[in-house]
């Protein structure tokens, strides 16, 4: 009987490494995998010149807005970006109703890409 609790001990022992080994990969894949995605994000700025189409707000919740610009480029999203230091996201908001409101073309300086999967848009940092 001792010979076989030790067993079943050394067991389970063999099963929890598995399962840890198994877990942790798992975790490496995911990090590995998502790491391109996350430099991309914060790394790939882009300047170009827009006409913007349409602009929306979504809210969700008491405080949080997604604001959205629909350009013939592309949407983009204006909000504040700590990682950039900005924060002025209503006086560029308020730029880009003007320049709506004008029908010009504006140029805009971007940071991030499009992930449709997770719903994220390229953020606007600056407009000139």
């Amino acid at each position: 009987m001792n010979r076989n609790n030790s067993f079943q001990r050394s067991n389970t022992r063999a099963n929890f490494l598995s399962n840890l080994f198994f877990h942790n990969s798992l975790l490496m894949w995911v990090v590995v995998c998502n790491l391109p995605v996350a430099v991309l994000n914060y790394t790939n700025v882009q300047e170009q010149e827009v006409q913007l189409i349409d602009l929306e707000s979504r809210r969700s919740g008491e405080s949080s807005e997604l604001r959205l610009i629909h350009t013939n480029s592309g949407v983009f999203k204006n909000s504040d970006t700590f990682w950039w230091f900005k924060f002025n996201s209503s006086d560029v908001q308020s730029k880009l109703i003007q320049a709506k409101q004008s029908g010009k073309k504006v140029r805009i300086k971007t940071v991030g890409t499009r992930i449709p999967l997770f719903s994220h848009y390229p953020n606007i940092l600056e407009i000139h």
